[in-house]
């Protein structure tokens, strides 16, 4: 799991530039950030290279960061655009993408952006397999014992069992 912590002063700055209506600056950074926190994901999860790794890059679609990312303002102005102009990027691209070699762009996130890890484990069906086993085997040993003491309720005395 993911999380983005972003600098308050893109907060200050968008609230200052779009004070009307109230929390418009607020409601749309927050989808912004939503969007880009599922696109870092899905690069996490599908798997980055050491070097990636070392350089903290990320692959995700530029166009879907801005053209979905939300608008602003009675002029509609999409927010990756707005950041861009108003030097507030949260993340540089390294290698733009296109749709033609159906690569995703890469990028480096700014020093505006903290992330912030999380494990969650992730149960498989494999896992879940084993543990209904486990918990079965242990069932059938208890009932295996409680038979053998009713068998041989006197081994412990030498005396032999009644059959």
């Amino acid at each position: 799991m993911l999380t983005l912590t972003i600098n308050p002063i893109v907060l200050k700055t968008l609230q200052a530039q779009f004070p009307k209506p109230k929390n418009s600056a607020s409601k749309a950074l927050d989808k912004y950030v939503k969007l880009l926190t599922q696109q870092l994901t899905t690069s996490v999860m599908h798997g980055r290279c050491a070097w990636y790794q070392a350089k903290r890059l990320y692959t995700i679609s530029i166009y879907r960061q801005r053209n979905r990312g939300s608008q602003i303002g009675s002029e509609k102005i999409r927010l990756q655009n707005w950041l861009e102009q108003n030097k507030l990027d949260l993340f540089k691209v390294s290698v733009l993408g296109t749709n033609i070699t159906h690569k995703l762009s890469l990028i480096q996130l700014t020093d505006l952006v903290t992330v912030i890890y999380t494990d969650a484990h992730i149960t498989s069906a494999y896992d879940i397999e084993t543990e209904e086993l486990r918990k079965l085997q242990e069932h059938q040993l208890l009932e295996n014992q409680e038979l053998f003491d009713k068998l041989y309720e006197n081994i412990d005395t030498g005396i032999p069992p009644n059959l």
